[in-house]
């Protein structure tokens, strides 16, 4: 019986698909294009030095505000309050008042557009300017230096030649709400973006410190404008607290007003009335003169009540303003924060060397040399 053939093993065809690395050939490419490479890294370099030298410089100015803290402890005693109504007991005053703007809001109230608007409407003095300018002013003048706020002029200057205008498009339905709402041009809505950027809130929620960050090309306009920030947000977190109080105030002075204006109207009639019927013993004299006395004497307690109400609701008020400790002012800052030109080199010559490498291996199928097809 004859054995069978043994059976002779072939050697694999090569794989033009997979692609194996010399590294030796990889050094010898870097030997080979080290010139190139250096070329295109240091023409990136220059770039980045020009771009660094270029970039309008940026002032930051902080200041850090304390807020009072109110503790919501009337709602712990909200589950009693009905039996102790009944029990006729009044417990309206024990515990204190919630916040009525929390801390962590007042970030929001600093990005908020009413705030956008109100601080591209502030005048600042820049050294550039002889006179004092709004802060959209100076934005725009300053934007204006730099390449890219001069492109970007061109571009709104293109916009309103091509575009239509927008306020003969417009239908009003109505006058007097549409007057309510806020309008801003395409130039202020940038604006607007660009102030969002610079100024910000940071809150501590351990300690409840907040910080207010203001970045401007200016250290005099950056250290302004955080002042403004804070005093804005003060206003408007006091001016939120107390304006149920300030209303009801201001409700009760008009009626201090009005009253005392009733009852020196009555204390003249019945003095006029005495004066006129000093001797007369009749019965219906006596019966005037009772009545007036009535009246005046109505309008006085209402005038005196009125009066004490008036005087608890300003208390009231002095009560519910919040208190602010301003820890650290802003100062004027003697260092610019912006441009970190030497990252900016740096990241300009790391992205040259990649750019270098990468050009040398693909241009001329280079790669072709260092990559040779094979099995793995």
């Amino acid at each position: 019986m004859t054995k069978p053939p043994p059976v002779v093993q072939l050697p694999p065809e090569p794989d033009d698909d997979v692609l194996t690395i010399d590294l030796g050939a990889i050094v010898q490419f870097f030997r080979e294009k080290r010139a190139f490479i250096a070329k295109v890294t240091l023409g990136f370099a220059l770039l980045g030095i020009v771009s660094a030298l270029l970039a309008l410089p940026e002032f930051t100015s902080e200041a850090r505000l304390m807020p009072e803290l109110k503790s919501n402890l009337a709602g712990n005693f909200s589950q009693f309050r009905s039996l102790a109504d009944l029990a006729g007991v009044n417990i309206d005053n024990v515990g204190g008042e919630a916040e009525a703007v929390r801390p962590d809001l007042y970030p929001n109230i600093l990005q908020s557009t009413p705030f956008l608007m109100h601080v591209m409407a502030q005048k600042v003095v820049d050294p550039d300017f002889a006179q004092p300018v709004t802060v959209e002013q100076y934005l725009l003048e300053k934007a204006g230096k730099t390449p890219q706020g001069k492109a970007q002029r061109i571009v709104y200057a293109w916009q309103r030649i091509l575009a239509p205008d927008p306020e003969k498009l417009r239908v009003v339905p109505d006058a007097q709400n549409i007057s309510k709402a806020i309008r801003m041009s395409r130039q202020q809505e940038e604006l607007a973006k660009s102030l969002k950027s610079r100024i910000t809130s940071i809150l501590d929620k351990k300690t409840g410190i907040i910080t207010i960050s203001v970045k401007m090309p200016d250290p005099v306009v950056a250290a302004t404008l955080a002042r403004l920030t804070t005093e804005y947000l003060t206003q408007y977190v006091v001016e939120y607290r107390t304006e149920k109080s300030r209303q009801q105030a201001e409700f009760l002075r008009q009626r201090v007003a009005e009253a005392k204006r009733r009852y020196q109207s009555a204390e003249y009639a019945l003095q006029s009335y005495r004066d006129r019927n000093r001797n007369s013993f009749l019965n219906v004299a006596r019966i005037d003169e009772q009545r007036l006395q009535t009246e005046f004497t109505l309008t006085q307690q209402v005038y005196n009540e009125l009066s004490r109400q008036m005087e608890q609701a300003q208390i009231k008020v002095r009560e519910e303003t919040p208190v602010f400790k301003l820890l650290d002012p802003p100062q004027v800052p003697n260092r610019r924060s912006e441009p970190k030109r030497t990252i900016m080199v740096l990241v300009y010559t790391v992205l040259g060397a990649v750019v270098g490498t990468v050009w040398a291996f693909l241009r001329r199928g280079t790669w072709r040399r260092y990559f040779g097809a094979g099995k793995t």
